[in-house]
């Protein structure tokens, strides 16, 4: 059994928000830089298996390192939005801001959320799913609306992927979720069916608000974070992703995995292709030169020389800012 030390921040009672603060050697202050972690769809604290390593190295730094944990996580992400995931992400870089930390970067792993079913039950072939990556892109676009919102410093993409694309969704979405959608006799904010969220690899509750959120794509130009969070697929036409990004008015960062199971396969043959969009979207001045494919590297870094490449990616990047 491995242990983690570190500090738990109660940054807010209601909505109950926390964040998790790995202890550092010497002992940062207060207005030492913060790296703020959010994880994706399903995951809880320190499920992540690179977070430990990232945190010594940015350690070394002179940086801190936390994971935000929201009301979203664990099992909590079927019945959330990430307009939700971003009005209390802002409320824990505010609690930082607030003590003094000097910068606050963002790190968002997939979409954020993982398999949130036991893997007894599981296949243990299907990818894990996503939000991290959604949830600051969510941020972006609701600050423009909302000036209150703590202004960051950076972002990283860890992972950002399309939840509509991923193996096995497609079927599901062509075959059972279209004819009700179309139909529209459904209730937001009733649950889906189970096979629905198998899909998902969940055995959770997910509203109807959310699936569809997840899996169906863009219905207009412009990016709706009420409606859909589909900001990473292969197939979104060039204006809708420059429209994604461009509220990015700071250092951004995008780490692709070279072996993630939740591409197809035609995706990942194309990764090189994928990543030069998301960065032609992305605003000149904001485009990093530490962005990359990470080689032979799973969704969630569970090995170590990719997890070494992703975590020198991250300390050049903090050193430039």
């Amino acid at each position: 059994m491995q242990t983690t030390a570190g500090t738990v921040h109660v940054v807010s009672a209601h909505p109950p928000l926390t964040a998790f603060e790995f202890a550092s050697s010497p002992a940062r202050n207060a207005a030492d830089p913060l790296l703020l972690f959010v994880a994706g769809l399903g995951d809880t604290l320190l499920s992540v298996p690179y977070l430990g390593q990232l945190a010594q190295a940015v350690d070394k730094l002179g940086w801190r390192c936390a994971q935000a944990l929201l009301t979203s996580s664990g099992a909590g992400w079927g019945t959330a939005t990430v307009a939700q995931d971003a009005v209390e992400l802002a409320k824990i870089v505010g609690y930082y801001k607030e003590k003094g930390a000097s910068k606050v970067v963002l790190l968002g792993h997939s979409t954020g959320k993982r398999p949130a079913c036991l893997v007894s039950t599981c296949n243990r072939n299907l990818p894990p799913f996503f939000a991290g990556c959604q949830d600051a892109i969510a941020y972006l676009h609701l600050k423009r609306s909302r000036p209150d919102m703590p202004v960051l410093d950076g972002v990283i993409l860890q992972a950002p992927v399309s939840d509509r694309e991923a193996p096995g969704v497609p079927d599901v979405v062509e075959r059972s979720v279209k004819p009700v959608y179309d139909d529209g006799k459904y209730d937001l904010d009733a649950f889906v069916p189970p096979a629905w969220a198998a899909a998902l690899q969940t055995e959770i509750g997910i509203t109807y608000r959310r699936f569809f959120s997840l899996v169906l794509p863009p219905e207009s130009g412009r990016v709706d974070l009420r409606r859909r969070e589909d900001f990473f697929s292969s197939d979104l036409e060039p204006e809708y992703l420059a429209e994604v990004f461009e509220p990015v008015d700071y250092p951004l960062l995008f780490a692709l995995s070279g072996n993630d199971a939740t591409y197809p396969e035609h995706v990942k043959l194309q990764l090189p292709a994928l990543l030069e969009r998301f960065e032609t979207a992305t605003p000149a001045p904001c485009r990093s030169r530490f962005s990359c494919i990470v080689p032979n590297a799973s969704h969630d870094l569970d090995e170590p020389e990719p997890a070494r490449v992703f975590v020198d990616k991250v300390t050049g990047f903090l050193q430039g800012l």
